[in-house]
């Protein structure tokens, strides 16, 4: 009898798992550990079947091991119950005449006692055993039954021996675990998920230590990749190279070069692509959500890049809830085809990936060109037709302005002239060191400022022109000195030099330089302002009626004679009189609109005579077709470009400026308030308020800005005005922006580094432009480790 319930004790031990298995590797049993036991805690009791159950199985922390069913056995079924440690006033007594004592239990907590089979067992090893060597593992006494009572003491016998085995050690290791699991609450799936947890925050710090490597490379505009990236190379690119250097001093770094696998670095071409488009997209992303709900305006151009291909520059306008102005530059499109619907169609599909709400747009600002402006089938035509029906046309303020100059050109003949007498006099200082130092050593034997250097009249910087003029005026005598010495020294400089010594001591050459002096300079600071992001369209209408007017008043006789008088000083000083006969010069066809408007005296086609025949004096001649013409010419143009008073809407803007008028007239503002989808009567209202509330600081407002930050303690109790006035702002005065990408799209793809792609080129404009912007590389490594969801390391 006694056999069979050995038997029916040992049978169920086959099924004997370990709880180690479930969170951790398995344990080494090759040495004897001296660690002694933690106390067993006995608190942990759950009295019915059914909390039995529910713990196991929503824990999922243990495998439940019994020694015997409940039916025919009195020790406990599952580590869901305590230790059996019944205290009899006596126990059975072996053949040896000994038993079991009930004292052994308070040095022994894990000790266990069964009254049916009258042996001791170690609550332990038979829930928490690790099954390591079968055979062992079922002829321990104390998992199947200890019952020889005289060696229960003994040293390295009996409990001693126990204690220090292996088996038990380990499966006392496994109780404490299971306790403090128990107790925190804590299963095996957390335990791995913890593991997890340490080995992404690992690794995030690593990605995003390179992704801010990268967005500073983008921002600096800096080439990330050398021309060649392999160990042995001696410069592996900015990039790795930045990488290498702060390797030395941060670990985490250091840990990315060194620790990493190779196939899982994250340092490749294509990562870094994909980086940036993550980063540059997060821009993206914030100029999206701050333009949903509020009108915007759409403004393009375009340029070659250094290899040729055309690339678009996209720029959006909107103002803030603080009625501040916004220009954000969204990116490059790649144009494969210049026709205006294949151009249409590439920005109407770059504003859908990025989410624009293009029915928000109230106003398109492009270039004069005609694929961009036509009124048929331009782009401007084609995306107010199929997409943005409230995209009204905006020629490009600063566009029209630089049209005016190249306009002037064509009907004043010399002036042609003149600017390429400008621009070979930089070429020739400029591009031979010889020649410069000709012009250096004469600055200084003038005593003139050695800082101040010549300038190129550019047909592309529009504010160059008055600049140029200015360093050619401070610089004249330098010039006249370096090239007399030139011409002295002799050799093939000095035919160069010839040439451009006797135009510049032409007198219609320094009285075209004076002139255009006077001239362009209004017209430089008119450039400027209309440049500006904070200026709106009807301060801009107001600053250009103002330069009209000052350009006006010049064209009197008293001004004339003061600016003749100057030239005359200066010839004299520099052995140039301004009697001396004129070459003649055949003049060309002048575009019809300029007949009727300024003054000319010779015959189309013919070689004017000078004083000869048309005029008693030079200084007539100067006056009638230089000075005159100049002038009238300049006030043409300035009309007839930035004459809107066709388009009905674009009038209905300047009502909204305080120095108007008609400011805040109902009538004037209806254009501009069914443009803006704003009720008439509500604005009527709100108008009525607001001229009585304003009345007072009228005087001191200047722009459109003004009286919103006047208005912007009440905003609430005038929604319809606000709008209005919000409107108005947004509505652009250039796309000089656009511009400006350009300059940053050449400074990025050079020469070196011509082989960038189209992609990668515009993510990284956006980063090198957009700099305000505030990146999360959180949100960086989370976007990432989506695209990878098979990621070789772990990010989230």
């Amino acid at each position: 009898m006694k056999k069979n319930n050995n038997n029916n004790v040992q049978s169920p031990n086959k099924d004997i798992g370990t709880l180690e298995s479930f969170w951790s590797k398995r344990q080494k049993t090759d040495q004897v550990s001296n660690e002694t036991p933690t106390t067993l805690d006995t608190s942990i009791t759950i009295t019915t079947e059914t909390q039995t159950i529910s713990v196991l199985s929503s824990a999922d922390q243990v495998q439940v091991v019994a020694n015997c069913v409940a039916s025919s056995c009195d020790l406990s079924i599952s580590v869901a119950h305590p230790p059996m440690r019944p205290v009899l006033s006596s126990y059975p007594v072996n053949h040896e005449n000994r038993s079991f004592q009930s004292q052994w239990y308070q040095n022994h907590p894990w000790l266990e006692y069964s009254t049916k089979n009258d042996s001791a067992h170690c609550y332990c090893c038979r829930h928490f055993g690790q099954l390591v060597q079968i055979n062992r593992f079922q002829s321990d006494a104390f998992t199947t039954g200890f019952n020889s009572w005289r060696r229960a003491l003994e040293k390295d016998r009996g409990f001693d021996k126990h204690v220090k085995s292996v088996l038990h050690v380990t499966a006392a290791k496994n109780y404490d675990a299971y306790k403090n699991r128990l107790q925190s609450n804590t299963s095996v799936i957390n335990l791995i998920d913890k593991s997890r947890t340490e080995l992404i925050k690992q690794n995030r710090p690593k990605l995003m230590k390179i992704c801010s490597t990268i967005l500073l490379c983008a921002r600096q505009m800096i080439a990330l990749r050398g021309h060649v990236e392999n160990e042995e190379s001696s410069n592996r690119g900015n990039f790795i190279e930045i990488l290498q250097w702060a390797s030395s001093t941060d670990s985490l770094v250091n840990s990315i070069l060194n620790d990493s696998n190779s196939n899982s670095t994250y340092l490749s071409p294509t990562i870094q692509n994909e980086i940036l488009n993550i980063l540059a997209d997060q821009i993206r992303r914030k100029i999206s959500g701050e333009i949903k709900n509020r009108p915007f305006v759409l403004m393009a151009d375009e340029s070659k890049d250094i290899t040729g291909k055309e690339q678009m520059s996209v720029v959006l306008r909107y103002v803030d809830a603080e009625n501040e102005i916004h220009e954000h530059f969204m990116g490059f499109i790649k144009l494969d085809q210049l026709d205006a619907k294949s151009l249409s169609e590439k920005l109407f599909e770059f504003l859908q990936k990025y989410e624009i709400p293009v029915e928000n747009c109230i106003a398109q600002c492009y270039d004069g060109a005609s694929v961009m402006s036509g009124s048929q089938a331009g782009v401007q035509t084609l995306m107010r037709q199929n997409y943005m029906p409230r995209g009204i046309y905006i020629h490009c303020f600063a566009h029209r302005l630089n049209l005016v100059i190249g306009d002037v050109c064509k009907v004043v003949s010399y002036i042609d002239e003149f600017m390429a007498i400008l621009s070979k006099i930089h070429e020739y200082f400029t591009c031979s060191s010889v020649n410069n130092e000709y012009f250096r050593h004469a600055q200084r034997s003038l005593q003139l400022d050695t800082s101040s250097s010549l300038k190129l009249w550019a047909q592309t910087r529009w504010d160059s022109r008055w600049i140029s003029i200015d360093a050619l005026k401070n610089n004249y005598s330098a010039i006249i000195t370096a090239l007399s010495d030139l011409i002295d020294n002799g050799g093939h400089r000095a035919i160069d030099a010839r040439g451009l010594l006797a135009a510049t001591q032409e007198p219609l050459f320094l009285l075209s330089m004076f002139i255009l002096h006077i001239l362009l300079g209004p017209i430089k600071i008119l450039s400027d302002q209309l440049k500006a992001i904070s200026i709106d369209y009807a301060s801009a209408k107001e600053f250009i009626r103002s330069i009209i007017d000052q350009i006006k008043f010049m064209r009197n006789e008293t001004i004339f004679k003061c600016l003749i008088n100057d030239v005359a000083d200066f010839g004299k000083k520099h052995n140039i009189n301004l009697d001396q006969p004129t070459r003649l010069r055949r003049r060309a066809s002048i575009p019809t609109r300029f007949k009727d408007s300024v003054i000319f005296t010779t015959t189309i086609g013919q070689r004017d005579r000078g004083d000869q025949q048309s005029f008693k004096s030079n200084e007539d001649k100067f006056r009638q077709e230089l000075f005159y013409s100049l002038i009238d010419s300049i006030l043409l143009e300035l009309n007839d470009r930035f004459g809107d008073e066709n388009i009905l809407l674009l009038a209905s803007v300047s009502g909204v400026h305080p120095k108007n008028q008609k400011f805040l007239d109902t009538e004037e503002l209806k254009p501009l308030a069914s443009h803006l989808t704003i009720d008439i009567n509500q604005l009527d209202n709100e108008l009525n308020v607001v001229k009585h509330f304003i009345r007072e600081k009228r005087t001191t407002m200047n722009t459109i800005k003004d009286l919103l930050t006047e208005l912007a303690p009440v905003n609430d109790a005038f929604p319809a005005t606000t709008s209005l006035l919000r409107g108005a702002l947004c509505l652009p005065v250039s796309s000089t922006i656009c511009e400006r990408s350009f300059s940053r799209m050449k400074l990025i793809k050079t020469y070196c580094r011509n082989s960038t792609g189209d992609e990668r080129l515009s993510d990284l404009t956006v980063l090198a432009v957009e700099r305000t912007f505030n990146i999360d590389l959180e949100e960086t490594v989370d976007i990432f480790s989506t695209n990878h969801q098979n990621s070789r390391i772990l990010l989230r």
